[in-house]
C-alpha cells in the first residue's frame, strides 16, 4: 500500500503506465491507463485527459497535478514517495482518493 494525498472523491482501478520522460507518454501510454510519474507538467495534459487516474511523487494542493486533476475530475494521489520505483508498468492498482491510498490490484473501496 502506498500513501499520499488524494485529490477528488472517486476511486478507480486500472493498469499503470510509469512515465520517466516525455517519450514514455508518446510510446507507452494507452487510453485509460493510470499515469505514474515524479511530477506532471503541460506536456502531460493531453494524456491526462485520456487517463483514468494519476499518481505523482511530488506536489501539493497547488501543484500542476492537483490543479489538472481537479480540472479534469480525475482521481489523483500526490506526494506518493518513491512511487515510480514501487509500481511497475502494467500493474493493476486501485486509487482511493478519500484515504489517499494506492492498493495493489482490484480492491473494493467503500
Amino acid at each position: 500500500m502506498i500513501k499520499g494525498f488524494g485529490i477528488g472523491k472517486d476511486s478507480v482501478t486500472g493498469k499503470v503506465c510509469v512515465i520517466n520522460c516525455e517519450d514514455d507518454l508518446k510510446n507507452k501510454f494507452k487510453d485509460g491507463d493510470i499515469i505514474v510519474s515524479k511530477f506532471t507538467d503541460r506536456e502531460y495534459v493531453e494524456f491526462i485527459d485520456r487517463a483514468s487516474g494519476i499518481i505523482v511523487e511530488t506536489g501539493g494542493l497547488t501543484s500542476h497535478a492537483a490543479i489538472i486533476a481537479l480540472h479534469f475530475n480525475i482521481p489523483t494521489i500526490i506526494g506518493a514517495e518513491n512511487v515510480t520505483n514501487l509500481i511497475k508498468d502494467g500493474q493493476l492498482v486501485t486509487i482511493d482518493t478519500v484515504g489517499g491510498l494506492v492498493y495493489d490490484g482490484d480492491v473494493k473501496v467503500l
